[in-house]
């Protein structure tokens, strides 16, 4: 299920929604917990409270970037700052978790809040498959089924050296899909 993008005050979001299968709790371990956090998405650390620093490696372009923690409410949300590359006067981007019990399972909901529309498009579509090798590795898989591509960043550009695997392949299709959304917002300024 894509994202639904929104104007905001202060920029945009991207809200994804996913129907877990999983209890509240071992979603929250499975995106707070580092040592769980690394089968679906990069290597990180985290201080588990508000002002607490959260860094995220990834290794797999030879970035680290870090960012702090703005809400830390177990079992419920998790929000942090993420990549911190904002011009001055501009929010920094954020990431917030949202686990809301639904029957035997769990609603998730992130919400990605950004300043501007340049480049959404990629970190949407990685988020969006992010997302997806979460819910894959909850359900049981094998989280090297699903291997990022390997390259290198540099200047706010992701160039591949190495093609991902399993979920990961679909990357320049959903970055194709998530333009256009992107596209339609920029034009008519409402949800895409």
């Amino acid at each position: 299920m894509h994202a639904a993008i929104h104007k905001t005050d202060d920029g945009y979001e991207a809200t994804y929604e996913r129907l877990l299968k999983h209890p509240p709790a071992k979603v929250w371990r499975a995106i707070t917990d580092p040592e769980r956090v690394k089968d679906w998405f990069v290597r990180t650390e985290l201080e588990p409270r508000v002002g607490g620093r959260y860094v995220e490696h990834h290794d797999h372009v030879g970035v680290s970037m870090e960012g702090t923690i703005t809400r830390f409410d177990p079992p419920r949300a998790f929000e942090h700052t993420w990549w911190g590359q904002t011009p001055a006067g501009e929010r920094d981007p954020r990431i917030l978790w949202e686990i809301h019990p639904h029957g035997e399972g769990s609603r998730l909901v992130m919400t990605y809040r950004f300043p501007s529309l340049d480049g959404a498009h990629m970190a949407m579509a990685g988020w969006h498959i992010c997302i997806d090798v979460l819910v894959a590795v909850l359900d049981g898989e094998n989280p090297a089924a699903h291997l990022p591509p390997q390259g290198s960043f540099a200047d706010g550009k992701f160039t591949v050296q190495i093609p991902g695997e399993g979920l990961w392949s679909r990357r320049e299709a959903l970055e194709a899909e998530y333009a256009d959304n992107v596209a339609a917002q920029a034009r008519h300024g409402d949800a895409a």
